[in-house]
């Protein structure tokens, strides 16, 4: 019984116990609870904080980022400044020297005039004391300036001659400047005025021997050099030319070479009317300009290679000028239309490569005959190639050719290779032929491919004549090969020695596809395996007709450039006059065509005809006429020789899609701008968009709103917090409603705001939107931006030419309903660039199928705009993750094809563009 109790008294005690212990377990999970309560509340806390803290650190970054890009603007605007003042520095410099060579020319010229008869000439000998007197009081402007006048009187002075003339001398003695030369005039041959600069490059002196040598018996030849005058190959050639002249300080003075022609123009079309200057290589362009201005045509053949993108601007001059242009090098016309984009290629052609001239045979030398000529028993094989050692040439295809027919098998007798290099193709580093033999005895080929430097002519056992060369070739000895009946294998569209074989009938055995090596191998294979087809391919080799490939048939393409030289010129010349006498050019609209030296010396017209035909500089005649869109939707269409906008004055000046109306400033509804409909309400919601990336332009923007009665609603973006505020302390001042000024992203530029954040309000709320941007672009000149800027803001706002243009634009809009869209008519021809495709893509979303060459588009993006043009653009629903990330390219990005199009979209819908033209004004 005892026991039963006591264990009863223990379970209870163990229950209270328990129950104690439960009590605290309790209790403390309610602590810990409360205690995870109060931990999640301050991670809550910490995480709002540490949000607020990215926040604030964003901010600062941005900011930062915007000082950055702002003091990086500022430290370029000053760099640009100073290279601003430099070059105005340059620029008075040389309009002083120029000013004083005026002088001291008019000081020649009276004492030309009053030397007398009988006095012998010492052509420059005041000036040239001018000069010393200068150079010895250290005025180095004065002293240049003397030294040309002084160059000046010597090239023109006419010495009389003391002996009896030779060749050339009754078409020469007239002919200021110029010597009589070794070959007699023939009246009935025309007349070509060679210009080279003589020992400049080796190109350019194997062109000018090439061509003095086809041209000899087919044309008269004057030889003005512009380069050394003790050249060693000047004495062969003066006897090859009727008359001949050395003026090599013309070559960079542009004056010195306009005086010169100047002086020799007269007598010259005197005695050779047909006249046609032919111009070699780049080191000549000094004298394009005045053989222009003096009524010469001129031809350019271009002896380069290759040319580079350094270099645009010289090119652009040359091609400029020139009334034709030739390259002897396929690569070289290549990247001559990549580099000038706007180039148009029926300006520039390709001149076939000159056979090469038979050379003297080099005397026998027993003791150092190369291997191949030691090899007396004439049942090897020696395979030859020919052209620059370099990789266009093809050195590396003959290399692989020889290296596969020497694996195939080891022919009975010894198989040789030979690469003949062209003597003006040789390296200029002198490491270049040891590097070639090391990799030769590391393929293998040592002892059986050779390199021969010292010869210009093709080997006398030559069994097989190999041209892999990649391009046309300057001068070739396919004529030299085949008429020896050599079989010549080369790639097919490689020039003209292809193009006659495959005339002759040999392109199935001679022709591998264009790139092809191992098929060239393979041919080459079957010649070298197969004694009789090698010689079956001979024979018929033989028989063929070479005479495309001779110096006549060379001689009939050189002339032919010349020929179409003049007719492209005088096609120019009359349309400059049909242009002159319309009186509709507006040089005021059009603009300086291109950043030439010498356009004194050719008028408005001629310019604007030459910018036409080669492409590069051309632009609008006038406001309101797209010459583009004419040649292209007119007809019958102009010839393609022909500018547009002489073909449409001829006409009459017949209406179409190329004729846009025009906004002027200060007129009334249907007084210039075409028939306004009767009834047209004035609109009332006007609405501004404005992004405003560099807020410190805003001033200017506002200043010309307030030229204006109408007051639209503005909508304001800007980049960042800072230019928010500055913005803010700007728009105070506007006298109408600001109803927006947000900040967005930095995506997308003005057109990311517009249309992204803005766009479907402003499409919604307004009869018709407005949308500029502060135009800074500091990757480009910045006088020419700030040109921009001003033409396009006259245009579409107002200003100090225009007045209240925006009150204008507005009038016309409200009387013209079915005008989709209001832009600055851009004198300059602009297409789609690099956005062609990308704007395909985007058309067909917004239904648009097929999109037109010519066109006309705001450049700059700043328009006005109807809702309903603008709708196809919002229906696209672009985020600003659908626009690139900065930094863009200058062209060729979604945003460059979106401003394309909004001159394109709304005419397929049916609207209308119309143009905007301050008279006055250009860019």
């Amino acid at each position: 019984m005892l026991d039963c109790e006591q264990r009863l008294l223990m379970a209870k005690t163990r229950a209270q116990a328990a129950d104690v212990w439960r009590s605290q377990v309790e209790s403390a999970a309610v602590l810990h609870r409360q205690r995870a309560a109060l931990l999640e509340a301050e991670a809550s806390q910490l995480t709002v904080v540490a949000r607020r803290l990215q926040h604030h650190v964003d901010d600062l970054n941005a900011l930062l980022t915007e000082r950055d890009i702002e003091l990086n603007g500022q430290a370029q605007r000053i760099h640009l400044q100073e290279e601003d003042i430099r070059l105005r520095e340059l620029e008075i410099r040389e309009l002083r020297k120029w000013w004083l060579a005026k002088h001291l020319l008019r000081r020649v010229r009276n004492w030309l005039r009053r030397r007398p008869a009988s006095t012998p000439p010492a052509p420059g000998g005041d000036v040239r004391g001018a000069a010393e007197d200068a150079a010895a009081g250290h005025d180095i402007a004065v002293a240049a300036a003397a030294a040309d006048a002084a160059a000046v009187a010597d090239a023109v002075a006419v010495a009389a001659p003391d002996t009896a003339p030779r060749g050339g001398a009754a078409a020469a003695d007239a002919l200021p400047g110029f010597a009589p030369g070794g070959a007699p005039f023939d009246p009935a041959l025309p007349t070509i005025l060679l210009i080279a600069a003589a020992g400049q490059s080796r190109g350019v002196d194997a062109c000018l021997d090439d061509t003095a040598h086809a041209l000899q018996g087919h044309a008269n030849l004057y030889l003005w050099n512009l380069g050394a005058a003790d050249a060693p190959r000047l004495p062969a050639l003066r006897a090859a030319c009727a008359a001949h002249a050395d003026l090599p300080a013309a070559r960079e003075d542009y004056a010195l070479a306009r005086v010169f022609v100047e002086r020799a123009r007269a007598p010259l079309l005197r005695a050779a009317p047909d006249c046609t200057a032919l111009v070699l290589g780049k080191h000549c362009k000094s004298a394009l300009p005045a053989l222009a201005g003096s009524g010469i045509p001129a031809a350019c053949l271009v002896p380069d290679t290759a040319i580079y993108r350094d270099d645009i601007y010289f090119w652009q001059e040359l091609f400029f000028w020139a009334a034709h242009t030739a390259f002897v090098s396929a690569q070289a016309r290549r990247q001559a239309l990549a580099i000038c984009s706007y180039l148009n290629p029926d300006s520039v052609a390709l001149l076939p490569g000159a056979p090469l001239r038979d050379a003297p045979p080099a005397p026998a030398h027993p003791a150092t005959a190369a291997p191949w000529e030691a090899d007396e028993s004439g049942q090897g094989l020696l395979v030859a190639g020919w052209g620059p050692a370099s990789y266009d040439g093809g050195l590396d295809v003959f290399m692989l050719c020889a290296q596969a027919l020497l694996r195939a098998g080891t022919p009975a007798a010894p198989w040789h290779f030979v690469w003949v290099v062209d003597e003006d193709g040789a390296p200029a580093d002198p490491g270049f032929l040891p590097t070639l033999r090391e990799q030769l005895a590391l393929a293998g080929l040592d002892g059986r491919v050779h390199i021969e430097w010292t010869r210009a002519a093709l080997p006398p056992r030559t069994d097989l004549l190999l041209l892999p060369a990649r391009l046309e070739l300057a001068r070739s000895p396919a004529l030299q090969a085949l008429s020896r009946g050599i079989p010549v294998l080369a790639f097919q569209d490689s020039g003209e020695v292809a193009r006659t074989l495959a005339a002759q009938g040999l392109a199935e055995p001679c022709l591998a596809p264009a790139g092809d090596v191992l098929e060239l191998v393979r041919r080459l294979q079957a010649l070298a395996g197969d004694a009789e087809a090698r010689q079956a391919l001979a024979a018929r080799t033989a028989q063929a007709d070479w005479r495309a490939l001779g110096w006549p048939a060379h001689a009939g393409h050189v002339l032919a450039l010349c020929e179409r030289a003049r007719a492209l010129d005088r096609q120019a010349r009359a349309d400059a006059a049909v242009i002159e006498a319309s009186g509709q050019l507006d040089p005021g609209y059009m603009g300086e065509i291109v950043s030439l030296k010498d356009q004194a010396t050719c008028g408005q017209a001629f310019l604007y005809t030459l910018a036409w035909r080669c492409g590069m500089g051309a632009r609008k005649p006038r406001a309101g006429f797209h010459p583009g869109i004419y040649a292209q939707q007119a007809e019958p269409p102009p010839p393609p020789e022909q500018t547009p906008f002489a073909h449409y004055l001829a006409r009459g000046c017949p209406p179409g899609p190329w004729d846009l109306p025009v906004i002027r400033p200060g007129t009334l509804p249907g007084a210039s701008a075409g028939p306004a409909p009767a009834g047209g309400a004035p609109i009332a919601r006007i609405a501004l968009h404005v992004h405003a990336y560099y807020p410190d332009m805003l001033a200017d923007i506002l200043h010309r709103l307030h030229l204006n009665r109408t007051r639209p609603d503005l909508y304001v973006s800007v980049p960042g917090p800072a230019q928010q505020a500055q913005a803010r302390a700007l728009l105070d001042d506007y006298a109408g409603r600001v109803s927006a000024l947000e900040i967005v992203p930095n995506r997308g530029r003005d057109i990311g705001p517009f249309l992204s954040t803005f766009g479907a309000r402003l499409a919604r709320d307004y009869e018709l939107i407005g949308h500029v941007h502060t135009k800074r672009s500091p990757h480009a000149d910045r006088r020419v931006v700030d040109q921009w800027r001003v033409f396009l803001m006259e245009n579409l706002l107002g200003g100090a030419h225009g007045g209240a243009m925006l009150d204008t634009i507005a009038a016309h809009m409200a009387a013209h309903p079915q005008w989709g869209l209001a832009f600055a008519d851009d004198p300059l021809l602009l297409g789609w660039d690099g956005n062609w495709h990308c704007a395909q893509l985007l058309a067909r979303y917004m239904g648009v199928s097929a999109l037109p060459r010519q066109f006309v588009f705001p450049a700059g993006t700043m328009f006005w705009i109807r809702p309903a043009a603008l709708q196809p653009f919002l229906d696209l629903n672009l985020g600003y993750e659908d626009y690139p990330d900065e930094p863009l390219p200058i062209d060729g990005s979604v945003l460059h094809a979106l401003e394309r199009l909004f001159g394109v979209v709304p005419q397929a819908m049916g609207l209308q563009n119309a143009l905007v033209s301050v008279p006055g004004l250009s860019r």
